[in-house]
């Protein structure tokens, strides 16, 4: 496998499928819930889809979002991310 071909590999597992779909059905919802313009959503939820927590991260900031990965307990048993609006 030469350079090119692992690069374009690699770009297909950083993907995050689907993560614009979930942005308007999940993420959307859970804002209108919060009224706020911060929500927290537990990075197993990220499981499911098969994303890694960060690209899941820096597919959300591409698209505008602040994005902080959280873990309240130790050792790390629920982490979660903080996902804010851009004021």
């Amino acid at each position: 496998m030469n350079a090119s071909e692992m690069r374009k590999k690699l770009e297909m597992s950083n993907r995050c499928d689907n993560l614009d779909e979930w942005i308007n059905s999940y993420l959307f919802k859970r804002f209108c819930e919060t009224s706020r313009d911060v929500v927290a959503v537990n990075s197993s939820e990220f499981v499911k889809f098969g994303w890694k927590n960060s690209h899941f991260e820096a597919a959300m900031e591409a698209r505008g979002y602040i994005v902080d990965y959280k873990c309240d307990d130790r050792p790390c048993a629920s982490p979660y991310f903080e996902i804010r609006l851009p004021k």
